[in-house]
């Protein structure tokens, strides 16, 4: 990016404007939630620049581990890099190969069922 202004980064990554009436209802009907120390946001957004808008500019300032974004592909979820290996890949995976549930760029596509998802985070032991 060279000499670029931050500014001027982010112009060139959105390049499309989101619906300020679209992502303002997304944060209005979030569920946030604390379940084994964890802090959860659960939402539903119309496209996926909402979804990155949200992970760019408030998933570290709400000071989040997991976000389950309901996309309309699908179930897409974002969580802390030091949660990856002790909560998406021992305890999220396994539901995906139960279920047989295709996943593309990160999207379980045609799965929204987060429930299964906040039962399996009961086994969560922390750390």
């Amino acid at each position: 990016m060279g000499n670029k202004k931050f500014e001027d980064i982010y112009e060139i990554i959105y390049q499309k404007e989101i619906s300020q009436e679209n992502f303002i209802s997304s944060i209005k009907n979030a569920k946030f939630l604390n379940k084994n120390n964890l802090k959860i946001c659960i939402t539903q957004f119309k496209t996926h620049d909402e979804f990155y808008a949200f992970i760019d500019g408030l998933f570290n300032v709400l000071n989040l581990d997991i976000l389950l974004a309901l996309l309309p592909e699908g179930l897409r979820i974002h969580l802390k890099k030091k949660h990856v290996q002790k909560i998406y890949h021992a305890l999220f995976v396994p539901i995906q190969k139960e279920y047989n549930i295709r996943r593309y760029q990160g999207i379980w596509l045609n799965f929204y069922d987060y429930n299964l998802l906040l039962n399996a985070l009961d086994n969560y032991k922390g750390g």
